[in-house]
C-alpha cells in the first residue's frame, strides 16, 4: 500500500471542506497548520505500538485528547485490518465535529468501522478501499452490523 503524496492531499483540500486525518505524523509536510491536533490515548503503553495516535484536523477549536483501549477493537469482532480503528473513536469524531446533513468521506475505508458508526449515527458516508480483500472483509462485517437490532 503506498502512503498518500502531496498530490493526494491537495485532491483532498479541493473537494472537502473539513477534514480529520489518522497518523498525522506521517503527512505533517503536506499538512497546513492547526490548532485542533486530536491525540488518541490507545491506554496500552511500552510495547512495540506508538502508546497512541496523532490526528489532524481542520478544525478551529483547542486541542483535544481522546482516550480509547485499542483493544477494544477485538471486542467488536475480529481485526480484519492493520491499521483497523475502533467504531468508538468514530463515533466520538462525528458526534463532536460533524454536523447533521455533513456528508462523510473515507478514502482509505479498511475494516469500514467509519461506516458502522456512520450507520448508527445516520451520517451519508462515500467510502473507497482500494484493496480488494480488505473491501470485502469490510463490506461483510458492515452487512452484519446493519442486521443488529438497534434499540436506541
Amino acid at each position: 500500500h503506498s502512503i498518500p503524496d502531496k498530490t493526494y492531499f491537495n485532491h483532498l483540500f479541493r473537494v472537502s471542506q473539513n477534514q480529520i486525518i489518522f497518523g498525522a505524523n506521517y503527512f505533517i509536510e503536506y499538512l497546513k497548520n492547526t490548532q485542533c491536533f486530536i491525540f488518541w490515548d490507545k491506554t496500552i503503553h511500552g510495547n512495540s505500538y506508538a502508546d497512541g495516535e496523532l490526528l489532524w484536523t481542520s478544525f478551529k477549536s483547542p486541542a483535544r485528547y481522546y482516550r480509547k483501549n485499542i483493544a477494544q477493537i477485538e471486542k467488536e469482532g475480529e481485526r480484519q485490518h492493520p491499521t483497523q480503528k475502533s467504531i468508538h473513536i468514530y463515533k466520538w469524531l462525528l458526534k463532536n465535529y460533524a454536523k447533521e446533513g455533513d456528508k462523510i468521506i473515507d478514502t482509505h475505508g479498511g475494516s469500514m468501522s467509519i461506516a458502522l458508526a456512520c450507520h448508527d449515527m445516520k451520517y451519508d458516508l462515500d467510502l473507497w478501499e482500494l484493496d480488494s480483500d480488505y473491501f470485502a472483509a469490510g463490506k461483510k462485517r458492515y452487512d452484519n452490523h446493519i442486521k443488529q437490532l438497534q434499540l436506541w
